[in-house]
């Protein structure tokens, strides 16, 4: 399973890396470090060129999986189950899928770690962790077959808490952490990274207001309720206003909900078909 995977990989990274070193003579740069600086104004010259592969530093790994900022299981708490999902698996003969589902997670921890934009910009979670979540819940599922009192009450807290998390996020995205002025985090809060602070709580200082507030947002709903027709999805961060440039200048506290009520109930609803 593990050589199928690392075969798989390299199929998928050839073209990549052949695209490079016939672009710029060198198969591990990225083209990124090529962006026009005259459009990139803003964009400091570190981002181009500290991107990083193996320069992993443990204070951001923190962050990345612990802090409350970005961390993977402060947003999807449910995700400290796919640990004893994997005792589970390795248990029950499935020691390959196991190693793999490991081997997933520490590589994008390691290279997430290693670049300067970890945090990923503005943005709900972190998202350079997003392909790692289908393999997060299938330890997961193991848990579910075999959960037991007191973990039970434990796990359902669990997916309760990442589902009202996320849902917290139907709203404008923070970018508190970014000095506007070149795109990184501001110095006083890359001092707390480096000493493995928490600064930031965006489900209770940022979401939750915001949802108490206006209630959960919806760029499509919202212009199309107002009769624009060319709706722009593109997430507007919150320190450019509500309404620069995408968001619909009036908007319906609450009304939101209608929708993905609809949504939630057209999924779980089953039509059944007649017995012939």
């Amino acid at each position: 399973m593990f050589l199928f995977y690392i075969l798989a990989v390299f199929v998928g990274l050839a073209p990549f890396l052949i695209y490079n070193y016939s672009l710029l003579g060198n198969v591990t740069e990225l083209i990124l470090k090529y962006n026009d600086r005259q459009i990139y104004t803003q964009v400091s010259e570190e981002i181009f060129t500290r991107y990083g592969f193996l320069d992993i530093n443990l204070s951001i790994v923190y962050q990345i999986l612990l802090g409350h900022y970005r961390g993977l299981f402060i947003y999807y708490p449910i995700f400290l189950f796919s640990f004893y999902g994997l005792y589970l698996m390795y248990k029950q003969n499935y020691k390959r899928e196991t190693l793999l589902i490991l081997f997933i997670l520490i590589s994008f921890i390691i290279f997430t770690a290693s670049r300067i934009t970890w945090h990923g910009g503005y943005t709900f979670g972190l998202r350079f962790l997003l392909p790692t979540m289908p393999f997060l819940t299938i330890p997961v599922i193991f848990v579910i077959k075999n959960i037991r009192s007191p973990l039970r009450s434990s796990f359902f807290i669990l997916v309760f808490l990442s589902f009202f998390t996320n849902l917290l996020s139907l709203n404008i995205w923070e970018d508190s952490i970014l000095d506007r002025s070149n795109l990184l985090i501001s110095k006083k809060l890359q001092q707390k990274v480096d000493n493995y602070q928490d600064f930031l709580n965006p489900s209770t200082q940022h979401y939750g207001p915001l949802s108490i507030k206006h209630g959960p947002r919806s760029l499509i709903f919202e212009n199309l309720w107002e009769g624009h027709l060319d709706v722009d999805i593109r997430g507007v961060p919150f320190s450019r206003g509500w309404e620069f440039p995408y968001v619909s200048k009036n908007h319906m506290a609450f009304l939101s909900l209608f929708p993905l009520i609809l949504i939630i109930f057209l999924g779980n609803y089953k039509i059944s078909a007649p017995n012939i």
